[in-house]
């Protein structure tokens, strides 16, 4: 080998203590002197591990003949530093060694180039790997959500047809007993000690029956599905603040403002539990709520007088049986909603809750109940 290529053993000690896959080629040229080919003049053991390419079959040979179906941007570039004698980098696939290569191009002098090569595989798959967990992640996201909105949507099925069972089984029963009692009532005047007995009964049976109707109420409000929303939004805020000296008022229409049945259960889900929020945590004496229904949106807004909270502090609002603003943010995500809190300590609070008002929206934004 001709003394201007190089002498292999002023590089032996860099072959040997590089960790680094690494080679030496002399330049072949064509008659008018332009690169077409190179001719390894040695390999470190990295280079034949990384490469599965055994020296002894390497050394002396061609590039094209080690390497004969090599991406085309390898030879590109090993070409382009020998005639330019400016190194270059490059980093790319290699499909004959399976592996994630970063190459650095250098002349040596002007009939040689090394070529230092990082192995970047392990990096790539990890990439990978991330890039597969972050869509499961996202993946399981969207099933969590959708099976929050669903959970919602079963709880209140349930809670409706508890609150129809006591109203049909227990209400008419209870009315047609009161409707005796005062029967009776008409035949007891002349004995006082009986009349006294039966008013008592009276009473008592009435106080079942009112709370047989809050129970219901509790559980399912009727005027949710009779009326509409916004009427069930007033008769909730009216009857549950008022029995916990907060004053309370609502803004906006109570009639039906046309919102998917779907959409409505689960805002009035979001609703109360905002109300129970302000009750159990708020410590306001004034509250209020809003119901907007925009061309596409309903937009629901619950102001309070009360203590407020830092934001970081959102998850330690919720109630001991629900998930509080985490569930609240979930299930509107899940049916293209959102949540915007604003509150600062001593400044009461205010939530504002939007979502798609109905089914034409959903299906808009590809959701399904």
């Amino acid at each position: 080998m001709s003394e201007k290529v190089l002498h292999v053993t002023a590089y032996e000690s860099i072959l040997k203590t590089l960790l680094e896959p690494f080679a030496l080629h002399e330049i072949i040229r064509d008659e008018e002197g332009c690169p077409i080919d190179f001719r390894f003049i040695d390999v470190n053991p990295s280079y034949e591990k990384v490469m599965r390419r055994k020296r002894i079959n390497v050394v002396g040979k061609t590039f094209q003949e080690v390497w004969p179906n090599p991406e085309e941007l390898w030879m590109d570039n090993m070409l382009e530093t020998a005639k330019s004698g400016h190194s270059r980098h490059f980093e790319g696939y290699s499909r004959e060694t399976d592996r994630y290569l970063h190459a650095l191009f250098f002349p040596v002098n002007s009939n040689v180039i090394g070529v230092l090569f990082l192995d970047l595989t392990q990096y790539y798959q990890s990439e990978e790997a991330l890039d597969r967990s972050q869509r499961m992640l996202l993946k399981y996201s969207q099933e969590l959500q959708s099976l929050v909105t669903r959970l919602s949507l079963t709880e209140e099925g349930i809670r409706r047809t508890i609150a129809r069972e006591i109203h049909d089984q227990f209400g008419y029963s209870f009315v047609t007993v009161m409707n005796n009692l005062k029967q009776i009532r008409k035949l007891a005047d002349e004995d006082e000690a009986a009349l006294s007995k039966v008013n008592d009964t009276i009473n008592i049976l009435q106080d079942i029956i009112d709370d047989a109707r809050e129970l219901t109420f509790q559980i399912s409000s009727p005027i949710l599905y009779e009326v509409g929303l916004g009427a069930a939004i007033k008769d909730l805020g009216e009857r549950l603040f008022e029995k916990n000296n907060i004053h309370f008022t609502y803004r906006g229409k109570v009639c039906d403002q046309g919102i998917d049945d779907n959409v409505t259960v689960l805002l009035f889900q979001i609703v109360r539990e905002l109300f129970v929020n302000v009750i159990k945590h708020a410590q306001a004496t004034k509250v209020s709520a809003t119901l907007r229904r925009t061309p596409r949106n309903a937009e629901i807004v619950v102001d309070d007088n009360g203590i407020g909270f830092e934001k970081n502090n959102l998850f330690l609002i919720s109630g001991s049986n629900h998930f509080g603003l985490f569930s609240i943010k979930e299930r509107l995500n899940y049916i293209g909603g959102t949540v915007e809190i604003l509150s600062e300590p001593g400044k009461g609070s205010t939530i504002l809750v939007s979502a798609p008002a109905n089914t034409t929206d959903l299906q808009e934004r590809k959701v399904k109940f």
